[in-house]
């Protein structure tokens, strides 16, 4: 006896950064979560932007001077920009890796090694989605300087982002920002499998 399983492939082109509650909806069909994500990384990178979390985000920046480091396909940075923050989206290579190809590049402001950025003139540092097992997450913080504010946007240690090394200096020098990070991940949300967490950080 055979049965014959039809799987039915949604539109992922319909999944794309929004409102919590339509994305939220969008995700509880378990085959658009899993199909989805792979083209949407394409469009706007790893996390699932709600409307609600670049809001707050910008609420957070406020007047600061901002740099996304290692901004890959910009979108983030884009859609602050749009809302007034002062935020430079800087990249060395805004092409992705060799998986996950960048079809579209929304805002890159300098395509120079992201490292070389990093200095007193900022005053938030986001960094997402730092590679993982590479020191590039570690060279990050290690490079910041003291009072900086880091929001950081990934899995936790164990996970697919950064190194230990990374890890074992975040919770050596900085210092949890706990009100800021609850605000952050009350609207945020993630494909199926996939932990990834806001966190926001000032360093010691």
């Amino acid at each position: 006896m055979t049965t014959n399983l039809q799987i039915t492939i949604p539109d992922i082109d319909s999944f794309h950064p929004g409102p919590y509650s339509k994305l939220k909806h969008q995700l509880e069909n378990i085959h658009l979560s899993f199909f989805a994500r792979h083209h949407y990384i394409q469009q706007y990178g790893f996390p699932i932007y709600t409307d609600e979390v670049i809001d707050t985000l910008a609420r957070i920046i406020d007047t600061k001077k901002a740099i996304d480091i290692g901004s890959g396909s910009g979108y983030l940075s884009y859609r602050l920009s749009d809302l007034g923050c002062d935020i430079i989206a800087c990249d060395k290579d805004n092409q992705g890796t060799n998986f996950y190809k960048f079809q579209k590049v929304w805002k890159l402001d300098k395509q120079v090694d992201a490292l070389l950025e990093i200095n007193k003139e900022y005053d938030i540092v986001i960094l997402s989605w730092p590679p993982y097992s590479d020191p590039f997450g570690y060279e990050v913080i290690n490079k910041m300087s003291s009072s900086q504010i880091l929001i950081y946007q990934g899995e936790q240690y164990g996970g697919c982002t950064a190194d230990d090394l990374f890890f074992n200096y975040l919770n050596s020098y900085f210092i949890s920002i706990d009100n800021l990070t609850d605000q952050l991940n009350k609207y945020h949300l993630k494909f199926g499998g996939i932990h990834d967490t806001w966190e926001v950080f000032v360093k010691l």
